[in-house]
């Protein structure tokens, strides 16, 4: 499949317009393949589970290319045919806002320190993390942003704005 010249045609196809935060505008194409079956292994029964292939490939204005290789993605489910080919892609598209999340939550509101064999005690210690970055949130309209010493140092660092809100990071700088 990686080779386009020895791939089958696509069984759905659809471009749609998309402008990056920096105001490029660009086209974005999906192919799909249905029920498609792979290979597993022993412990993973692949061939039991087809899926949706989606090969996406996103080019300028111009019909040049924006990213190198096309990105390549799975929906596997019983009601796989039920999601649009948009839809999968902007939803891999807003991973990064999950994942982004996660680790903020991991790293500085001690989301994955709370160990205990009670399910029910493991979801609450996650809800009130999850209460802690909507405090965050919110009290960014309130923080102050107090840069470390050495930032003010950076090359790059600029005295912030009003009109932006800081991030929960810098937000959780200012709460005491």
């Amino acid at each position: 499949m990686n080779n386009p010249l020895t791939r089958p045609e696509p069984e759905a196809s659809e471009t749609v317009p998309f402008t990056f935060r920096n105001g490029r505008e660009c086209q974005v194409t999906i192919d799909a393949w249905y029920d498609m079956l792979m290979r597993g292994k022993r412990d993973i029964p692949m061939h039991n589970h087809p899926f949706t292939l989606l090969c996406v490939t996103v080019r300028d204005k111009n019909g040049k290319k924006v990213f190198a290789r096309p990105l390549w993605l799975i929906v596997v489910g019983q009601r796989r045919g039920e999601i649009t080919l948009t839809d999968a892609y902007e939803a891999y598209r807003h991973r990064y806002d999950l994942e982004h999340f996660f680790r903020f939550g991991k790293n500085r509101l001690l989301m994955a320190s709370y160990q205990t064999p009670e399910i029910e005690h493991e979801e609450n210690w996650w809800e009130i993390a999850g209460l802690a970055y909507v405090n965050l949130y919110t009290a960014a309209f309130l923080a102050n942003r107090i840069p470390y010493p050495w930032e003010r140092w950076l090359p790059d660092f600029k005295e912030p704005d009003s009109a932006t809100l800081p991030s929960p990071s810098m937000v959780q700088r200012d709460i005491p």
